[in-house]
This record gives C-alpha cells, structure tokens and sequence, in this order.
C-alpha cells in the first residue's frame, strides 16, 4: 500500500472517541485489499476525506 502522510494527519485530527474507529476501518480496508490480491492500494484524501484507490 501507498500510504498517506495526509491521512495519518487527518487521523490525527479526530477526537479521541473516533480515532480508534477510523484506524480500525482504515486496517480493515488494507487487509482486504490484500486478502483479495490487490497489491497496488493507494491512500489519498479528496473533499478532506480518505479514499483508496488501486490500479487492479
């Protein structure tokens, strides 16, 4: 995976109560990605949110 140092900025930004939540879908979306054969995953921000993208 490419990862983003603007999204663990940005995961940095969010309260205490959500961070845990959004890091636990963030590893869920990577571990999928490669549980399904997606190598290429990349982790951007659009609109200020994260998104992922991949080239398979």
């Amino acid at each position: 995976m490419i990862g983003s140092m603007d999204v663990s900025e940005k995961c940095k930004a969010y309260a205490d109560q959500v961070r845990p939540a959004f890091e636990y879908l963030r590893a869920l979306i990577v571990e999928m990605a490669q549980g399904n054969g997606i190598d290429d995953l990349e982790e951007t921000l659009k609109w200020n949110n994260p998104r992922y993208l991949t080239k398979n």
